[in-house]
């Protein structure tokens, strides 16, 4: 069964800002767009399979359950809810940031 799924507010942010990253600043529409659509079949992946990756072994991170999925060369972050049947996409960073200090913040300020 297919789980559901919801956006952070931070990843609504993340998002948005890398399509218009590449859109505008890049001047690239067509990799904006496939960008996009990248996400959503790597989300869509997700909810036939939220345990398909690893937990990050780092002890705040993996103490909230967080995984992540390579996304181009963005990295998304989600946890997930057996009970709930539900995935929560928490961030989406570009791999080249310092991922892991950006969320270990995000989760010890929760």
């Amino acid at each position: 069964m297919k789980y559901s799924y919801s956006f952070s507010g931070p990843a609504t942010h993340d998002i948005e800002s890398a399509l218009d990253y590449v859109e505008y600043a890049l001047l690239n529409r067509p990799a904006a767009k496939a960008l996009a659509q990248t996400v959503r079949e790597e989300i869509g992946i997700i909810l036939d399979n939220p345990e398909l990756y690893a937990v990050i072994y780092e002890p705040v991170l993996k103490s909230n359950g967080i995984r992540f999925a390579m996304v181009k060369n963005y990295m998304l972050f989600y946890r997930f809810s057996k009970e709930n049947k539900a995935v929560t996409i928490y961030r989406f960073l570009h791999g080249s940031r310092n991922w892991m200090s950006i969320l270990r913040q995000s989760f010890t300020i929760e």
